[in-house]
């Protein structure tokens, strides 16, 4: 995600131990999955239809990988859209291609949520003091919040002449860290603050001593499954 907070930076912090990226942690799909989604609010009688721009061509491999890797989580699917947008592909780190799609045109149709992140300055001011700490990330965090499938059209785009549109909330929409930061505010609601912070997809928790800090971990890997949210453990 476009953030650059990351809590693994903890200036004036003093830390006697710090837990992070345990190899046993992922968490898979459970019975009970939140009905939490994502709308993408449009006036009437407006749409985004684009002119699609080449990519370059060394990039195509990429792309499709990629957009099979899409396919085959269900992350987007087949579309008979009205509606078109660009996609932008981003080169990762380790050379592979994520597919992004380029919402600048439908993020100005879309009222701005005003849901606030949480401050940072605040955060780091009342761990003071704590000495135990783990840092877990959402595994594809936007993309565990379903899409409504009455915008899903709205967030078509193309590749190789064939049109494929968003099931999840896609990045690059300008209300999804808002939309996400609400959400897990809900799921957390009873430890935030007391055991741990959340920042859009980051999740830390802490506590002052190695037992308080474990029973917090352990309940709130619990929260998390009840909510059927994965963690990515390759962070």
């Amino acid at each position: 995600h476009e953030h650059q907070v990351k809590f693994f930076v903890l200036p004036k912090v003093k830390t006697e131990k710090i837990l992070i990226g345990r190899e046993t942690i992922r968490l898979f799909m459970k019975n009970e999955k939140h009905s939490y989604e994502c709308e993408i609010k449009t006036p009437e009688g407006l749409r985004v239809i684009e002119r699609v721009y080449s990519l370059p061509k060394q990039l195509e491999k990429g792309i499709d990988e990629a957009l099979e890797e899409l396919l085959s989580k269900n992350y987007v699917r087949k579309s008979e859209s009205t509606w078109l947008s660009n996609i932008r592909p981003v080169i990762k780190p380790n050379g592979k291609i994520r597919i992004t799609t380029n919402l600048v045109a439908l993020n100005k149709l879309v009222d701005l949520d005003r849901y606030s992140l949480p401050s940072i300055e605040q955060m780091l001011y009342d761990l003071r003091g704590m000495k135990y700490f783990s840092k877990l990330d959402l595994k594809d965090g936007f993309f565990q919040i379903p899409l409504a499938e009455k915008d899903k059209h709205k967030t078509a785009f193309r590749i190789k002449h064939k049109l494929y549109e968003w099931n999840v909330m896609p990045m690059g929409f300008k209300n999804a860290p808002a939309i996400f930061q609400r959400f897990m505010d809900n799921v957390l609601e009873p430890e935030i603050g007391k055991t741990c912070y959340v920042y859009v997809d980051d999740i830390l928790i802490f506590g002052n001593d190695e037992k308080s800090h474990d029973e917090a971990y352990e309940r709130i890997m619990k929260i998390l499954e009840r909510s059927s949210l994965k963690i990515n453990k390759e962070k």
